[in-house]
């Protein structure tokens, strides 16, 4: 098992996780099949991110697969390029493995060498293992955004949470 940057090559085998994660988890914020891939644009976009400050994305890989990922935009106008978002997703079967935190271990290093002071996401208000995960890697709940999303018809709150990282 082994965390590691995206490649283009990669861009089949992630078109293939987004899929199966929509598909398996209510937690993601696309619903099954409504998001359409392009493999091609996918391993363009791979191609154009490579040796980006302000795009990465980190795959966690075991059994020689992609079953994992965390995806890393930092904020481009200057006042707000400090900033970064993260979205992350790892399978079912390989959660309460430490996938999650080894990636945004990756996630935090790689913003660090680019003196990004702030990581920020949102997550389910309903999605306890990810709180707790973000909670144990640092992250505090800065607020809710209520009803931020509906989920299987009923309306679903976010928790917008935040990592302060030590000046470089």
């Amino acid at each position: 098992m082994g965390i590691r940057e995206v490649s283009p090559a990669d861009a089949a085998t992630f078109v293939l996780l987004s899929e199966k994660l929509d598909q398996e988890s209510t937690f993601m914020l696309f619903e099954p099949g409504e998001r359409r891939f392009d493999v091609e644009k996918q391993r363009e976009t791979f191609i154009g991110n490579q040796g980006s400050d302000f795009v990465a994305v980190f795959v966690a890989v075991r059994d020689n697969k992609i079953v994992g990922f965390a995806g890393f935009t930092r904020f481009r106008p200057r006042r707000a390029s400090r900033t970064a978002k993260i979205v992350t997703g790892v399978l079912r079967a390989y959660h309460r493995q430490g996938l999650g935190f080894k990636l945004l271990s990756a996630v935090e290093e790689w913003a660090k060498e680019r003196m990004v002071a702030r990581l920020e996401l949102t997550v389910i208000e309903e999605n306890k293992a990810a709180i707790g995960l973000y909670q144990k890697f640092g992250f505090l709940s800065e607020g809710v955004r209520r009803n931020a999303l509906w989920v299987d018809g009923k309306p679903t709150n976010e928790l917008y949470m935040a990592k302060i990282l030590e000046p470089q």
